[in-house]
C-alpha cells in the first residue's frame, strides 16, 4: 500500500532500523536526549520506545552488570592473595605505605563481604515476598504482610 504523504511509517517498521541502535545508546549510559541524537531520532519517539522496551533495556542492563560482577569475581582471589602480601611484605622507602594501604583495602573489602550486615537477608525477603502470591483477604479484613516477616490483620501491633 503507497504511502501518504506525511503519513509515519507503522512503529514495528521502525524498530528494525532504531532498536539496537537505541538499545546500545541506552545501556551504553547515554541519556534520552542524546539516545536521540547520536541514532537521529526525536527525543519523542525515544520516549515511546522506552515505554515500549523499557523492559528490554533493563534486562539488558542487568545483564551487563552480572558479567562485569563475574569478572570481578574471578579476580577477586587474585586481588585478594596480592594485598595480604603487600601488607605483609612491602619493602623500601613506601614501605609503611604500602602496607597501610594494602590493610586498609582488605579492611574495607572485608566489611562489604556478604554476611557483613543484614542487607541479603531483608532483599531474600523482599524477594521471596514478590514472588509469592498475595495472601487472600479474611472475612474481617485484609491481610497485611510485613516486610519484617509476620502477616497480621490490619490494626494489629
Amino acid at each position: 500500500m503507497p504511502k501518504l504523504a506525511g503519513e509515519q511509517p507503522p512503529e514495528d517498521v521502525l524498530k528494525p532500523r532504531y532498536h539496537a541502535a537505541l538499545l546500545a545508546e541506552l545501556v551504553g549510559g547515554a541519556t534520552q536526549e542524546e539516545a536521540a541524537a547520536r541514532v537521529k531520532v526525536s527525543p519523542r519517539s525515544v520516549r515511546r520506545w522506552m515505554a515500549k522496551y523499557g523492559v528490554e533495556l533493563e534486562r539488558a542492563r542487568g545483564e551487563i552488570v552480572d558479567r562485569a560482577v563475574g569478572e570481578l569475581r574471578r579476580g577477586l582471589l587474585t586481588a585478594a592473595v596480592t594485598l595480604v602480601h603487600l601488607a605483609g611484605n612491602a619493602s623500601g622507602k613506601s614501605a609503611d605505605a604500602v602496607r597501610v594501604q594494602a590493610a586498609s583495602a582488605i579492611f574495607s573489602a572485608f566489611s562489604r563481604l556478604p554476611g557483613s550486615s543484614d542487607l541479603e537477608q531483608r532483599l531474600a525477603r523482599l524477594e521471596s515476598l514478590m514472588a509469592t502470591p498475595p495472601p487472600v483477604p479474611s472475612a474481617r479484613g485484609r491481610t497485611q504482610v510485613s516486610l519484617l516477616g509476620s502477616e497480621r490483620p490490619p490494626g494489629a501491633a
